[in-house]
């Protein structure tokens, strides 16, 4: 009898969890906003699809550890991505200084 395959799962990056949580606070700020909701509502929703596609390769632990491939190097620029958005937030006193880009 052959033991069940074992599923790697990897806790979600800090950096991931830091930017839930700031666009939980934009997504509160906007909400409140008068004039521009429209722009802070589409600007919310790429920063997360962003986000989205960055959470479901960051916890593919193959595509991290295997050799140079166009996955690899997608989740790479999706990484680049996700430091450059978290730079917005670089005064907030939870954002670290190794993500910055």
């Amino acid at each position: 009898m052959t033991e069940p395959s074992k599923q790697i799962t990897v806790p979600r990056s800090a950096l991931a969890a830091f930017l839930e949580d700031r666009l939980g606070e934009d997504e509160v700020r906007a909400r409140g906003l008068v004039r521009g909701t429209h722009r802070a509502w589409r600007e919310l929703d790429a920063k997360r699809a962003i986000l989205g596609e960055y959470v479901n390769r960051d916890e593919d632990v193959a595509l991290m550890m295997g050799p140079d491939s166009p996955r690899q190097r997608e989740w790479a620029g999706l990484h680049l991505a996700a430091r450059l958005i978290a730079a917005v937030y670089s005064d907030h006193p939870a954002y670290r200084k190794e993500w910055t880009p």
